[in-house]
């Protein structure tokens, strides 16, 4: 696993949805939950949203990538409700993503750099 991952960072960090212990399930969807979690970190990328305040000079990216067959069609989800917000890098949100919305499926095509660039070719 090392030696096929070898050319992509092993930098970043997990983000966790922490749920009230009052959460009803019958009242909110985990798609909603995940939603709501992904329109926060959207408050902080897209600019100039209204009383969100940043001291930041450059613009805020950050990527959602998701261990591979753990999210389902979330990835997609979120890339979508990113173009209804108007961020322009909605595609390249999330990785996991289905082919019809920009996603390469790393199964056939593995995870480096270079299958990446034969897919694309």
């Amino acid at each position: 696993q090392m030696l096929k991952n070898k050319d992509i960072p092993e930098s970043g960090s997990r983000g966790t949805i922490l749920l009230s212990p009052r959460y009803d399930p019958k009242k909110w969807s985990k798609k909603t939950l995940f939603l709501q979690y992904v329109n926060s970190l959207l408050d902080i990328m897209i600019p100039d949203v209204p009383k969100v305040r940043s001291s930041l000079k450059d613009p805020e990216v950050l990527f959602l990538g998701p261990d591979e067959n753990t999210a389902g069609d979330f990835p997609s989800t979120a890339a979508h409700f990113a173009r209804s917000l108007g961020y322009n890098q909605w595609k390249s949100l999330t990785t996991g993503k289905q082919a019809e919305d920009g996603g390469i499926p790393h199964d056939t095509y593995g995870m480096t750099t270079t299958s990446v660039r034969a897919y694309v070719e």
